[in-house]
Parts: C-alpha cells; sequence; structure tokens
C-alpha cells in the first residue's frame, strides 16, 4: 500500500471515529483506525489527547507520518529537528526518529555538495574575471594586460591559484561522495550523478569563456609586445624552473615513502614498487634536465625560445576553441546518462583513493581522524555562481510512501481485516448464478471493513460513501465475462446502507466472493500475487477493479493476464480489453493474434466489433509479408475486400 495519504484526512474525516488533537492556533480530526494501525504503542484514548499542544508543522509531519510511513515534501530542517525529539518520547516512532536523522543528514550532504560545486564555478568566474578586467575604479580604462608583462604574470599566478583551490574542492567533493554513498539510496545516489552531470555544460561553458579571454588578451599583442613580454618571461621562468625543481625533490621523496610503506606490506617485486621506482627516477631525470637545458641557453635564445612557444600558443588558440565548441555541441548526444555514471563513479573513487592513501603514507593525515565524517556547514551559495534548472534533491525517497511488501501500515491493515475488529461497515455480497468452478459459495455472504480504510482506497466507495447512502446507487456498467460469455453484457453495483450513525451496508452484485476478498485484500494491503490465481479470476478481478475505478490494480491484472494469453483465450481477452479500456493487455493480445494469423479463421473473431477486426487485418498486413497474408484462402480475404476503403 502506497500509504494512506495525509490529504485524505480532511474528504473522508467524517466516515469514521475521530479524536481531535488540539494545537495552539487549529485543531486535526483525525481516524483513531488508522492511528492504531500506523503507531500501535501509543494510548490514544488517554486525555488529553498524545501530540496535544504541539506547533501545527511539527503535528502534521507526524500524523502525515502516522499515515503514510513518510515525510511531508514540504519539511524543513528546524520542523524536522522538533520531530526527532517528539518522536524520541514516544514509543512506537523510532523509525520516524530513524528518518528525520536521515533527512537531516541527506540535506547536509546535500549543502556541502552545492557548496563545493559552488565554490568551483566561483574560481573559474574569478579566473575569467583576471583576464577580462577593462575597467578601474577610478573610471579610466586599466592598462591592458598584453602591455604590462608583470600584471599579465600576476594575473597568471593568480589564476593558477585559483585553479589550484578548484582542484582541491573537487578532491573534497570525491572525498565526500565517497564516505557518504554506503549511506545513500540507489536513487540517491543517483541524483547526485545526475546534478554533477547538469553542471557539466556550466563547466564546459565557463573553460569557453575563459579561452576566448586568453584568445583576446594574445591576440593583441603586437610583435614588440610579445618580445617584451618574452623577455620578462625568462626570468620568471628561471625563477619557475628552480622551484619545480625543489617541488619535485619534494614528490621524490614522497616517492620513496610510498616506496618504503609498499615494500613492508608488499613483496619487494610487486608491479607498484616497480612503477613506483620508474616514477621516482623519471621526476629526477626530468627535472634535472628541464632546468639545466633552459639554463644553458644564451639569453637571445631564451627569448626566441619563449617568443616561439607564446606564438604557438595564439596559433592554437582558435582552433582548440572550435573543438570545445563542437564537444559542448554534442555533448547531450554523445555523453550517455550511463557512460558519464560510470565515469563518476570510477572517477570520484579513484581520485579519492589515490589521495588519500598518499597522504596517509605521508603521514600527512590521521587515519582515526580519517574516518570521521566531515563537520556539516551550512554556508550560503555565492550569487556570481552560474545558475541551473537542475536542483539536487536527497530526500524524496524519504518522501514517498514504501512499497506494499515494505510497509508495516499494509501488514497491519491486513491483520485488522482478518480480526474483523473495530469493523464500521460490511459488504454484503450477492454471489452470481456464474462462479468460478474453484470456488463454492452461498448465493450470499457479509464481509466486515473499515470505511475510513475503503474509501481512502477506493474513489468510487469514498463517494458513495459520503454522498450520505440515503438512495441507492445503482451504477450499470457493460461488462464481459471471459472465457464464458464473450459477448458484453450489462451488470449493477447495488449499494444501500442503514441510518448513517450506525454501521453501513453495501450490497455488491455480479461478482463472487472469491473475487471480492482478493479486491478487498488488494485494497487493505496494495498488494496481489497474480502468480496464484487462475485466468478467470485475474479476469473477473480487473472488471470489478474497472467498476470501481481502482486503476492500480487493473493494471496489476492486465499484467498478470499476460501470461495466460494462448490460441484459446487471447480473442476473449481482447474483446474485454478493447472493452473497458485496457491498454497494456489489448496491446498484447493485437502483437500475439498479428504474429498468429490463423486465429482470425476462427467463428470468434466475427463476434469482435468491426473496428477492431480492422484493426487486427492492418496489423497483420504490417507484420508477415504482404504476398503470404494476400495468398491465403481465409476469413483474411474477405476482411481486404470489406475494408479496402477504410
Amino acid at each position: 500500500m502506497n500509504g494512506l495519504k495525509v490529504s485524505l484526512v480532511g474528504s473522508v474525516g467524517g466516515l469514521a471515529d475521530w479524536c481531535a488533537i488540539v494545537v495552539p492556533s487549529d485543531s486535526f480530526a483525525v481516524h483513531t483506525c488508522i492511528l492504531k494501525l500506523g503507531a500501535p504503542s501509543i494510548d490514544w484514548a488517554e486525555q488529553p489527547p498524545p501530540l496535544s499542544g504541539l506547533p501545527e508543522d511539527v503535528l502534521g509531519t507526524v500524523l502525515h507520518f502516522i499515515y503514510s510511513e513518510s515525510l511531508p515534501a514540504n519539511l524543513d530542517e528546524d520542523t524536522a529537528r522538533q520531530c526527532r525529539t517528539v518522536a524520541q518520547s514516544l514509543l512506537g516512532l523510532e523509525k520516524l526518529v530513524n528518518m528525520c536523522d536521515q533527512y537531516l543528514n541527506n540535506m547536509a550532504l546535500k549543502q556541502q555538495i552545492v557548496k563545493l560545486v559552488s565554490d568551483m564555478h566561483a574560481c573559474a568566474h574569478q579566473i575569467i574575471g583576471n583576464f577580462s578586467s577593462k575597467t578601474s575604479t577610478s573610471d579610466h580604462l586599466v592598462e591592458p594586460l598584453n602591455s604590462n608583462p608583470a600584471k599579465l604574470c600576476y594575473v597568471v599566478k593568480q589564476s593558477v591559484r585559483e585553479a589550484a583551490v578548484a582542484f582541491v574542492k573537487l578532491l573534497e567533493l570525491c572525498d565526500l561522495y565517497c564516505k557518504h554513498k554506503p549511506e545513500l539510496s540507489r536513487k540517491e545516489r543517483h541524483e547526485i550523478v545526475h546534478y554533477a552531470k547538469s553542471r557539466l555544460p556550466i563547466f564546459m561553458s565557463q573553460l569557453h569563456r575563459f579561452l576566448q579571454a586568453v584568445k583576446v588578451t594574445f591576440s593583441a599583442m603586437s610583435p614588440s609586445q610579445r618580445q617584451d613580454m618574452a623577455a620578462y618571461l625568462v626570468l620568471e621562468i628561471e625563477s619557475i624552473l628552480d622551484m619545480l625543481a625543489a617541488v619535485i625533490l619534494e614528490v621524490k621523496s614522497a616517492v620513496e615513502q610510498l616506496i618504503l610503506a609498499l615494500t613492508s606490506s608488499e613483496v619487494s617485486h610487486s608491479p607498484n614498487r616497480s612503477v613506483m621506482e620508474t616514477l621516482k627516477a623519471s621526476l629526477k631525470s626530468k627535472a634535472i634536465f628541464s632546468r639545466e637545458s633552459f639554463n644553458d641557453m644564451t639569453s637571445a635564445n631564451k627569448v626566441r625560445s619563449v617568443s616561439r612557444n607564446l606564438e604557438q600558443l595564439i596559433e592554437e588558440l582558435p582552433i582548440f576553441l572550435l573543438r570545445l565548441e563542437e564537444v559542448m555541441a554534442a555533448l547531450d548526444d554523445k555523453l550517455e546518462w550511463r557512460e558519464f555514471k560510470f565515469c563518476f563513479k570510477v572517477g570520484t573513487a579513484k581520485v579519492r583513493d589515490a589521495f588519500t592513501n598518499s597522504l596517509l603514507s605521508l603521514k600527512l593525515l590521521d587515519p582515526a581522524h580519517y574516518g570521521a565524517v566531515t563537520s556539516h556547514n551550512n554556508h550560503t551559495v555565492p550569487s556570481s555562481i552560474p545558475k541551473h534548472a537542475y536542483k539536487l534533491n536527497l530526500v524524496e525517497s524519504l518522501c514517498m510512501p514504501p512499497k506494499s511488501c515494505d510497509s508495516v501500515l499494509s501488514k497491519s491493515a491486513m491483520e485488522l481485516l482478518r480480526s474483523s475488529t473495530a469493523t464500521d461497515m460490511s459488504f454484503q455480497i450477492m454471489a452470481s448464478q456464474e462462479s468460478p468452478e474453484d470456488c463454492v459459495e452461498d448465493s450470499t455472504c457479509c464481509v466486515q471493513a473499515h470505511r475510513v480504510i475503503v474509501a481512502a482506497r477506493c474513489d468510487w466507495f469514498r463517494r458513495a460513501l459520503l454522498s450520505g447512502m440515503r438512495e441507492a446507487i445503482d451504477s450499470r456498467l457493460a461488462l464481459a465475462r471471459p472465457i464464458l460469455h464473450m459477448a458484453a453484457r450489462s451488470r449493477s453495483a447495488l449499494v444501500a446502507a442503514s441510518d448513517r450513525r450506525f454501521q453501513r451496508r453495501v450490497i455488491i452484485h455480479d461478482t463472487s466472493q472469491c473475487v471480492f476478498s482478493s479486491f478487498l485484500d488488494y485494497l487493505y494491503s496494495g498488494k496481489l500475487d497474480t502468480c496464484s490465481f487462475s485466468a478467470d479470476h485475474l479476469a473477473d478481478l480487473m472488471l470489478l477493479s474497472d467498476r470501481y475505478e481502482v486503476d492500480s490494480l487493473k493494471l496489476a491484472c492486465e499484467h498478470g493476464l499476460k501470461s495466460h494469453i494462448d490460441r484459446d483465450s487471447v480473442l476473449y481477452f481482447l474483446g474485454m480489453a478493447d472493452q473497458i479500456g485496457a491498454k497494456i493487455l489489448r496491446s498484447s493480445c493485437l502483437y500475439f493474434v498479428s504474429t498468429n494469423p490463423d486465429i482470425m479463421d476462427t467463428d470468434l473473431f466475427e463476434e469482435l466489433p468491426q473496428t477492431l477486426q480492422a484493426e487486427i487485418y492492418d496489423m497483420v498486413i504490417w507484420v508477415k509479408p504482404r504476398c503470404e497474408v494476400m495468398g491465403r484462402e481465409t476469413n483474411m480475404d474477405k476482411l481486404g475486400k470489406k475494408y479496402s476503403d477504410i
């Protein structure tokens, strides 16, 4: 059962005895039947009623949980904290406590993810701004970057710094996702991946804007400006190479420590050790070779080398921009959801594991402290961050009622139906003359039920019960008895009741006790085991669900009947499905007939409506080769002549 929703409380409030739970500003009319099912450990008869005096939003959330085993969609964090405190003081609401905890944790995780992504966008935005600055605070044009080598170098350094910060944020995001992944449901993990995929076009757009700004800056340089820039960069490059060599030596030392760590846990000739040794040697040789080769040049050669690299960069930027625009245009078509999901999961795991293991091996991270979950924060999102229509939602699963197989309310409702306690209505079943062979029944039987559950689960009965039931409600529906009778015939459902203040009695015609018991079981539990029923039983149950407008049961019966389609029953099922609008069953029957056209030779085919016969004929024409179809001397030829003008 998908929960007896709180939204139904007001509409069926007059159908059962109710208790008023008073709050400072208002009162709630609720059903003791549902309260006892959802929270049987609480004494709802005591005075004042339990939950009295609570804030309206807190009380509404608790009642929503009792009625549907889920949280309301408009729940906020403050209300969730208050609900958690209230639920801890009451027996039987431990599940609500756990759901509030999960809600708060998921909301905190959402805020952390959004903030990290926003910080990365902010870093990219700052880098673009560094290269796109045009004016100063004095309302005069700032000296262009291409004419001021010192300022350009400063801008590049600041941009590298922002890029490093963005990379650290990315590492933190990978670590955060991997830490919380075991706690999240499959749907919530996919929600995060969807959110990451939705941000990818924005990052691509920012990269495009950055490259455009770089292109504008360097393309506007004159030959003399390039020469001045190259001369200035020579000094910067020398200092950068010295610093880079020092950093690489530090990395070499770190790699040596990693090798020692691997040696203590692995054999000496392991592949990882060999890779580390090769990496250590290549880092050292690369650093020494780069610095010495540049230092060996004359000053003029250094300037010419840097100038050539600048010219090459300026020439290749337009080509790179063109390729980037092509990638952006084909991003949605080329990057499938499954591919992105795989890359995201593997990428986050690899980046996080590699970086974390390196920090642990270098003793830069305390293993005991690492196990702790990152502290939650509530930072606001910077206003300069690019906006996107996709919103990250990690609490949607908590706001959906559980499946019937996992619902405690569903199991409790079935136990209540079996026990026949606290009933306030009854169904009097007038057994039809044509009962299934496996059911032996009296002509009349009575089944006790509960109005609030029946009304909440079936709109037809809700309307009948709310109408006051002063007069008989006679609803005549054209129904067909499958297998036994092909011709459609009218059926009626008569509902009658005694005085409104006493137990209602509903009279059900044209069905059997077995079928109606299955119908009532579904209303209470939301479950239907189609494999345990015969084709006749499922067909009668589908007709009954169509009569009383229980579409979910009708759909389940359609899927159950699909496995019973064969050469003997397909035309009966097709006629019935066409009559009551069972689209799934109708489509399956049409496909079966189109792949077995000899079924059209039977007399039962002639009893189908002419429009349905024409539709079958058209499907057979498309499924089977035309020459084979037109060569048959059967009813198909007659139909071809009969409907040649349709």
